[in-house]
């Protein structure tokens, strides 16, 4: 049997060879792109992703920032309340004390230091306590420590004036009344300090300032 040879004919064990192979190469080209695609879709992703995290990153440094002035602010604000709350609790310490007797005997006497605690400036320290998540913890507890204080000495005061505390004046006196003025003295003074620390922060030129900051240093540690 003759067998003839053309040199154009197909060779189709050749050309599946051939086929395969190209189709090998262009499923890995497609895989290598698609690869590609995905490893560059990723990274813009993490970039994407790194530069939410830095937004926010920035965005919670912003709002922290100015939660802590507007708490300074805050502070600021009180501190001519403070002061006057402080002097005047000073000055009633320094009376009674010496002049208990008279405390004790005399109605009138308790009349008055009632209506000097009644008289104490509080509107502005009343107004912040719903503020008071604007400081730090200590700073806030004792915001509200003084204005709660404030009202229940005055109502020992008034109780103390009037003779209704149902017990000996003396001993109502030393055993409630004068523990809550001294806490009051010791509050606001802790307060005081604490704007002094705002007023070297932010640098703000006030009348002798260094003797500020000496006056209430001594308050410095909220325990006394």
């Amino acid at each position: 049997m003759e067998i003839l040879l053309c040199p154009t004919a197909i060779d189709w064990g050749n050309a599946s060879d051939i086929a395969g192979v190209a189709i090998a190469l262009f499923v890995a080209f497609a895989a290598w792109k698609i690869g590609r695609t995905t490893n560059e879709l990723a990274n813009a992703a993490n970039r994407t992703n790194s530069q939410t995290a830095e937004l926010n990153r920035e965005a919670a440094e912003e709002s922290h920032a100015m939660l802590v002035r507007e708490g300074r602010l805050l502070m600021l604000n009180m501190f001519s309340e403070l002061q006057m709350v402080h002097s005047t609790t000073r000055a009633m310490l320094e009376r009674i004390s010496p002049s208990f007797q008279q405390y004790e005997v005399d109605p009138a006497y308790r009349i008055h230091i009632s209506e000097l605690i009644d008289s104490l400036p509080t509107s502005v320290i009343s107004a912040s306590k719903s503020r008071a998540h604007l400081l730090d913890d200590q700073a806030a507890s004792s915001v509200l420590q003084l204005e709660a204080g404030i009202q229940m000495t005055s109502f020992a005061a008034r109780r103390a004036r009037e003779n209704h505390a149902g017990k000996p004046i003396r001993d109502f006196v030393f055993e409630n009344f004068l523990p809550s003025l001294s806490k009051l003295y010791n509050l606001s003074g802790y307060l005081c300090w604490r704007c002094t620390e705002v007023i070297e922060v932010l640098d703000i030129d006030v009348v002798d300032k260094d003797n500020l900051m000496k006056m209430y240093a001594s308050f410095a540690n909220p325990s006394k």
